[in-house]
């Protein structure tokens, strides 16, 4: 009895562990996918008619972000900018519409071209 009490309290948490570290996507806004395959850091930055801060991207990891409300229904490019250098990649420009939810590569080598598709 004991036993399945115990297993009954791992399950529920292994569940609530794995529904905690799932990202979920609204269809009510944009977001940017970013995997970032450099082991730098990188800030990212939506370029729609100004310069806006989304966030940051781990490195080798994937992010998911909001791109700001002011972006959607534009035409966006995106940049990163690394921490700890002076390296900054740009990408090429796409609309965006919420309910997007866009792809952005930061390649393992810097070569200034940041890779977006849908």
């Amino acid at each position: 009895m004991m036993r399945r009490a115990i297993l009954a309290v791992v399950t529920i948490l292994a569940v609530l562990t794995a529904c905690a570290s799932v990202q979920t996507v609204s269809q009510t806004r944009a977001y940017l996918r970013v995997r970032n395959d450099h082991w730098l850091e990188q800030v990212v930055y939506a370029n729609c008619g100004s310069k806006i801060r989304m966030g940051t991207a781990t490195g080798i990891r994937e992010t998911l972000l909001k791109v700001p409300r002011a972006c959607e229904d534009r035409s966006v490019s995106f940049s990163t900018d690394p921490i700890g250098s002076n390296e900054i990649s740009q990408s090429d420009a796409l609309d965006v519409h919420a309910g997007d939810v866009l792809q952005l590569h930061v390649p393992a080598l810097f070569n200034g071209y940041l890779f977006l598709s849908r």
